[in-house]
């Protein structure tokens, strides 16, 4: 028996390389909740520090809150939203939640609401929460179709800082902030109770994220952050123009191992400052710079290094949803690409299935060719 699982893992090696563990950790320094954690706080204010249950108020098909002393991120309570997690049969779709009530006052001058939160949900996978944001001026919010609403992952129980940013929203009279779970059951063997914590609420002013349009967040290049596949085009761009040369530089030893032209290209989303290195084909790991903007580290490697995808199905998805983008965004070396891989659909997807590449064919083919040309020149 330990003998067929050391011979599992071994036939698993040799198909995919070092497997890592699943789900794969998501580097906290390179996410978007790392940058936002980390922002400059201009201005604070505080709107609740949870002591008392003014201008707080129930909201939802069920649940309740209380004022809690079992938990609090800072001071002696905290305001518990407790509820089941299944709602009654008639319900479609019923909610707990818990409103922070406003009087219409403008908050034009502030973008992000930050509070803690204690998720304590035994025995969930996933912890979230839906945010939803009300204001009442000429803008109102939220509207039907539910863009206004804002999904937040959470770290089961455990602090949790939630910070949500409101440059998109009107709010320049603004009556109140909701937290709210919905009841969508349980998995087999967790609590049929869900019990959030919730404390410290803080209205902030901070440099607002780029959100709106096609551009490039200024001071950004865009890059593929999973890297790029050897013997297949590679680019990268940025909006603003910050140079003509760019350097693709070596991770390990620091030296520039391609210099090139920056080439400005006009597309129907935008003009783009294009930076093509399709010639660079050597594994290993490397940086852009372009003037005074540089990106994070980024790997050029073979296919199953960059991309590991298992189903044969979520990877012709994968590959069509991104090749319908770029085909939209009209960026000629990402059509290119796209036209590359449209040529070779059939093998791509089909590794998925098989595990098999035509390495084997192809060494095959080169030695063959090796022996011919070494027979050159000789009388049979």
């Amino acid at each position: 028996m330990i003998a067929s699982m050391f011979s599992c893992k071994s036939d698993a090696r040799m198909v995919y390389g070092d497997i890592p563990y699943m789900p794969m950790k998501a580097i906290y320094e390179n996410s978007l909740d790392y940058v936002l954690d980390n922002k400059e706080v201009l201005e604070s204010k505080l709107l609740s520090d949870m002591e008392t249950l003014e201008d707080w108020k129930h909201k939802g098909d069920s649940g309740r809150i209380i004022l809690s002393d079992k938990r609090a991120y800072k001071g002696q309570y905290s305001i518990l939203l407790e509820t089941g997690t299944k709602g009654p049969s008639n319900l479609p779709r019923p909610n707990a939640g818990v409103i922070f009530r406003v009087n219409n006052e403008d908050w034009s001058d502030w973008n992000r609401l930050t509070f803690w939160i204690y998720p304590d949900l035994p025995g969930f996978k996933i912890a979230y929460i839906n945010m939803i944001f009300y204001n009442a001026g000429e803008d109102r919010v939220p509207q039907e179709y539910g863009w206004d609403w804002h999904y937040q992952l959470l770290e089961n129980q455990q602090w949790n800082k939630v910070t949500w940013e409101l440059s998109q929203y009107p709010r320049d009279k603004v009556t109140g902030v909701e937290i709210r779970y919905r009841l969508q059951g349980n998995e087999l063997g967790a609590t049929k109770t869900a019990r959030y914590y919730i404390d410290e609420l803080y209205l902030e002013k901070v440099k607002p994220e780029h959100f709106e349009g096609w551009d490039v967040q200024k001071g950004e290049i865009a890059f593929n952050h999973a890297g790029y596949i050897k013997g297949f085009p590679k680019a990268a761009f940025t909006s603003e123009p910050a140079g003509q040369q760019f350097y693709l530089k070596d991770q390990a030893t620091g030296k520039t191992v391609k210099e090139g032209t920056v080439a400005s290209q006009d597309t129907p989303l935008g003009t783009y400052q294009m930076m093509d290195f399709s010639d660079v084909n050597e594994e290993g790991t490397y940086t852009l710079e372009v003037g005074n903007l540089k990106t994070k580290p980024f790997a050029i490697g073979m296919f199953s290094d960059v991309f590991r995808i298992i189903e044969s199905d979520q990877a012709k998805g994968y590959l069509q949803f991104r090749c319908d983008m770029v085909i939209e965004s009209g960026i000629q070396p990402f059509i290119k690409f796209v036209n590359l891989i449209k040529a070779h659909w059939f093998g791509i997807v089909n590794y998925f299935e098989s595990k098999l590449t035509n390495g084997i064919l192809e060494g095959i083919n080169s030695k063959i060719q090796l022996e011919k040309k070494g027979q050159e020149g000789l009388e049979m």
